[in-house]
């Protein structure tokens, strides 16, 4: 009776996790237990994202940390931002410290302008095809890195 109990009772708290945080942040900390050496894989990943996306651009990491940008380097830095939330759901805070930044907003800005974006709207277009083709190496890189670790 007591264990059925403790069921009982985490099943009620993960229910009011997932009401409170969703079910996406619930399944994504889930699947950290089910990886060792999380935080390696997460750091893999994110420069993996940063050093793609910015080669796919032509610039290099101080590039687009300076104050001040302006161009293309915003938006090979925008492209980083997006992918570092989508791949590693990083706190906006966490994906602007990445980039010298001590303010949130300008990530949280980016990421909003994104969900906006029109496929009917030339540059739009031209940017939502360049994040599919980053999005679809890193996801193979993704794929790779979890197919080494359970050969481990």
């Amino acid at each position: 009776m007591s264990g059925e109990k403790n069921i009982t009772s985490f099943v009620k708290g993960l229910y009011n996790t997932i009401q409170k945080v969703g079910i996406n942040k619930v399944i994504n900390k889930l699947n950290e237990l089910n990886m060792p050496g999380f935080s390696e894989y997460e750091n893999e990943i994110k420069n993996y994202i940063i050093i793609t996306t910015l080669k796919y651009y032509g610039y290099l990491l101080s590039e687009v940390r300076q104050p001040n940008i302006r161009g293309q380097k915003v938006e090979a830095r925008t492209m980083c931002f997006i992918h570092l939330k989508k791949h590693l759901n990083l706190s906006h805070s966490q994906i602007a410290t990445i980039f010298n930044r001590t303010n949130h907003s300008i990530v949280s800005n980016a990421i909003t302008q994104f969900s906006k974006m029109n496929i009917n709207h030339k540059h739009d277009k031209l940017f939502l095809e360049n994040y599919s083709k980053i999005n679809t190496n890193i996801k193979k890189f993704k794929n790779t890195l979890l197919i080494e670790q359970k050969e481990e």
